[in-house]
């Protein structure tokens, strides 16, 4: 039995995390940020650390210049991004694809932007970035602030530019199942540095290297777990003992107020400089995994450049969705219908109808890196299976 190949994984052990502990200094921090605003083609006074990616849009959120209360947000999202705005204390106007999930017709976004609308949120999904520049003219015209959602989205580009730096502001995740982990943390970037109080306080804290170095090996610790579970988490054993909480869980959390560590920071540049090479072989095996699936996998417009963290695949049918995925786990290969099942909450929901077939009938596989040839087979002929 296969053991251990998660939907998304670190390219990083714990040999490096040690190294990048011998490298830690008071300047670890800031030079990950010089490093990081280079790499997506900012200057380092833009990037701010944050605890997580949702922290950071919330600190976003809280910081903007502007008093309107809606937040017009993708209706297929993370409840996370829900969350955030709440905190901050805004409502969210929900928005869905057209013609299909994955594409957004903008003129009917535009459309139904209302008065009380002062963000766009624009999320870019599982490293396929969406092609948000028709919008662009119509918010700077009406003081509409743009956050990109770059969570799943690090190295991709529209129109040969930098996700990450066509909107006002930007959010980055460093969590497990991002294109790079780092166990914790994340990023907010203000390219438009006028629409924000950048001195707004974060009240986040940087963790001593004993305390950073315990939670690092927390992290690795539950992803071991999280992986070995992988074949067993579909049996009726295992389910009847996460009921009755017999099974500890394999999650990993650390307090909101921890922002990025010395050690993560020397481990984030270590990262940025393999990253190239890592997202190459994502991007081979994202493209394989469409070549030659029979079935829809997402989108990708012809004017951006993808920097994919996973990919999805279009299976209608509840029972072959179902049974493919079981299928998969049982081999040791997370496949399935993860991000997300549900549509987040806010103002016109029900009417988000192909965002809830991006929620319902689409499943999560794995691109990375440590995918084998095997593997890929595996894949491909489980899919053609389904035909």
């Amino acid at each position: 039995m296969q053991i251990g190949l998660d939907t998304v994984e670190e390219f990083w052990n714990w040999d490096q995390v040690e190294q990048s502990r011998a490298r830690a200094r008071v300047t670890s921090r800031e030079a990950f940020q010089d490093e990081f605003g280079y790499f997506i083609g900012v200057g380092a006074e833009r990037v701010y650390s944050m605890p997580s990616g949702h922290q950071g849009l919330e600190w976003l959120l809280r910081a903007r210049l502007d008093s309107r209360r809606h937040v017009m947000v993708p209706a297929f999202n993370c409840s996370v991004v829900q969350d955030a705005v709440t905190a901050a204390g805004l409502q969210s106007q929900l928005y869905d694809f057209s013609p299909q999930p994955g594409i957004f017709e903008w003129e009917r976004v535009i459309e139904e932007m209302t008065p009380n609308v002062g963000v766009l949120i624009v999320t870019h999904y599982f490293g396929v970035p969406v092609d948000f520049r028709p919008v662009l003219d119509h918010c700077a015209a009406r003081g509409i602030i743009v956050i990109e959602d770059c969570a799943h989205t690090l190295g991709g580009a529209v129109g040969g530019q930098q996700v990450g730096t066509l909107g006002d502001a930007t959010i980055f995740s460093f969590n497990y199942d991002k294109p790079i982990s780092l166990g914790w943390g994340g990023v907010a970037v203000m390219n438009n540095m006028s629409a924000f109080d950048a001195t707004l306080a974060s009240g986040y804290r940087v963790p001593e290297t004993g305390e950073e170095m315990a939670l690092l090996r927390q992290f690795a610790s539950a992803m071991a777990e999280r992986r070995r579970m992988i074949p067993y988490q579909n049996l009726l054993p295992t389910r009847l003992l996460h009921r009755l909480r017999v099974l500890k869980s394999h999650s990993f959390r650390t307090s909101r107020n921890i922002s990025i560590g010395a050690v993560q920071a020397e481990l984030g540049r270590w990262c940025l400089a393999q990253y190239p090479e890592v997202l190459q072989v994502r991007k081979r095996n994202a493209e394989t995994l469409a070549a030659y699936v029979p079935l829809q996998t997402w989108p990708v417009d012809e004017a951006v450049e993808p920097a994919w963290v996973k990919q999805k695949v279009h299976i209608p049918d509840e029972h072959r969705r179902q049974s493919l995925s079981s299928g998969f786990q049982r081999k040791g290969i997370r496949a399935g219908n993860f991000n997300w099942p549900s549509l987040i909450d806010g103002q016109g929901r029900e009417g988000c109808h192909q965002a809830l077939d991006a929620a319902t009938n689409w499943i999560d596989v794995p691109v990375h890196q440590n995918l084998t040839d095997s593997t890929m087979a595996q894949l491909i002929d489980g899919f053609k299976e389904t035909v």
